[in-house]
């Protein structure tokens, strides 16, 4: 596979949106994973609370049925708390059956124990309260047992309580883990994106800007006059294309002014030679004006001597 720094300009621009991309790709997945296993632990956590909750309900319904087995005693009508305790044993039943009893961390043979201690205690009470209506003075005096099965299901309510609650602060800490650690892992790849997008920027914008700065040194120098500079022909793709283009218009540039300067030499050299000619010309022109003047001035004394030999000859003549 060939450097990004010998892509064409184009895919390297285009590396650098990937990692930019891919590195957003990264930080999605990685916040979305953490968020499932979030909501996952925070849905565990959730119905241990609720179970804690229905656990703290029965607990309140037992006290009910133990206030109600009390109140049977002192009651003028006992008869009357029957049906009472008859609802709040149907109730706590169906708090019961609603327990989600796999969210509670105990053995399955704990929970059909816990279970059926409660339905029997429903039974004690209701027997007692049974009791209390054909008796109240004789099942005075066994007040004491339902102190006693009290005491029994507070402590197996209590323990189930506490059970969950270990298990609900284990899942608060694991909550707490996974949020931690989705935060680690959303900075860390983002970081280690930054550092391969800087990176990679780096060396590719230098890797376009250097040319450019080589090819500008030389455009200055042709500006100033000097045809002798050329760019290192080192990049590739368009980068390389320029530079050998820049070259060749330099070349290009540097043969049409050594043309034109032989041109001009060429010139100057036929200059001076019509310059010469005229100068001869010139000569010649006033040698010539020179020797017309000294055949005028022949010309002059001819026709003085002929006007002389004329003037004579009409003075023989008029003898």
């Amino acid at each position: 596979m060939k450097s990004p720094l010998t892509w064409t300009v184009g895919r390297r621009l285009a590396a650098i949106a990937g990692i930019g991309i891919t590195t957003s790709v990264l930080i999605t997945g990685v916040a979305v994973h953490g968020l499932q296993q979030v909501d996952r632990l925070s849905e565990e956590l959730a119905a241990l609370e609720d179970t804690r909750s229905g656990l703290h309900a029965i607990d309140t319904r037992s006290s009910e049925l133990k206030y109600d087995a009390l109140k049977s005693l002192t009651a003028d009508q006992p008869r009357d708390v029957v049906s009472d305790v008859e609802d709040d044993v149907a109730t706590m039943e169906e708090l019961i059956a609603s327990l989600p009893s796999d969210n509670i961390e105990i053995s399955a043979e704990e929970v059909a124990a816990f279970s059926a201690a409660l339905d029997g205690y429903g039974r004690d009470i209701a027997a007692f309260v049974a009791g209390a209506v054909k008796d109240q003075r004789a099942m005075l005096a066994r007040v004491g047992e339902i102190q006693e099965a009290n005491g029994k299901v507070d402590d197996l309510i209590g323990g189930a309580v506490e059970e969950l609650t270990a298990s609900a602060e284990a899942k608060t800490a694991e909550v707490d883990e996974a949020r931690s650690d989705m935060m680690r892992d959303i900075v860390l790849v983002a970081l280690l994106g930054m550092l391969a997008l800087g990176g990679l920027a780096y060396l590719i914008a230098r890797s376009i800007t250097r040319p450019l700065r080589r090819g500008i040194d030389v455009l200055q120098a042709l500006a100033e006059g000097d045809l002798t500079q050329r760019v290192p022909e080192v990049s590739t793709a368009e980068l390389g294309e320029l530079e050998q283009a820049l070259n060749a218009s330099v070349g290009s540039v540097a043969q049409i002014v050594t043309a034109v300067s032989e041109s001009a030499e060429a010139v100057a050299g036929a200059a001076e030679e019509l310059s010469a000619g005229s100068q001869q010309i010139a000569a010649g022109a006033e040698e010539t004006s020179v020797q017309a003047g000294v055949v005028s001035g022949a010309a002059e004394e001819v026709s003085r001597n002929v006007s002389t030999v004329a003037a004579g000859a009409e003075q023989m003549g008029a003898s």
